[in-house]
């Protein structure tokens, strides 16, 4: 058992404008932020894809396989930020989580006690 459960943060990305992509990745670290916090350890594909150059990419297809390869073998668990349900690719990646029995949770509370029947906070490593 890994000393700590991993978090895949997932949530809408794109958005119309440059504003609203920063917007989105605010979100994602916010939460991300907090599930550190809370002693998960945390990735957040959103501020992998927060430099800019990256945005105006036409193909996001390999930076989408590789959340679904993270989410295969090495996530613990899922958590979808609010917006999750408006973006087709935080879609796939609940619905392919779910496909692979890997939890998903849309709320701290939730997560949080799921992480407590599970693994004790006491005993995490640093």
């Amino acid at each position: 058992m890994k000393p700590r459960p991993l978090v895949v943060v997932v949530g809408k990305f794109r958005d119309l404008t440059p504003s609203g992509i920063l917007h989105n990745i605010e979100i994602a670290k916010t939460a991300a932020v907090e599930l550190w916090a809370e002693g998960f350890w945390v990735f957040c594909p959103h501020a992998n894809m927060g430099m800019s150059e990256l945005w105006e990419l036409e193909d996001h297809q390999p930076f989408m396989d590789m959340v679904l390869h993270l989410i295969d073998q090495v996530a613990d668990v899922l958590y979808a930020l609010p917006n999750w349900a408006t973006s087709p690719g935080s879609q796939a990646e609940v619905e392919f989580a779910r496909g692979i029995d890997v939890p998903v949770f849309i709320n701290m509370e939730s997560i949080c006690a799921w992480r407590d029947k599970i693994w004790r906070p006491s005993q995490f490593q640093s």
